[in-house]
């Protein structure tokens, strides 16, 4: 019951990999524009790309733990 119960934990993580992904990619890209665009606070970008970060960072994790 237990192994079945993580692969398909791991089926559904697979499935929206790609996608988070892509979304952090883009959160990173939405970070380093507000900070190029104009002047603005130090925290706004930073806090902006460091969630693209955690992402992609954090689905690695998982994806390798999953496996």
């Amino acid at each position: 019951m237990w192994k079945r119960e993580r692969s398909e934990r791991g089926n559904w993580l697979e499935q929206l990999t790609p996608a988070i992904v892509i979304l952090g990619f883009i959160i990173l890209l939405i970070g380093i524009a507000i900070k190029y665009a104009r002047p603005q606070p130090k925290w706004i970008w930073g806090a902006v790309t460091g969630i693209g970060a955690a992402l992609l960072i954090g689905i690695l994790i998982a994806r390798f733990d999953a496996v």
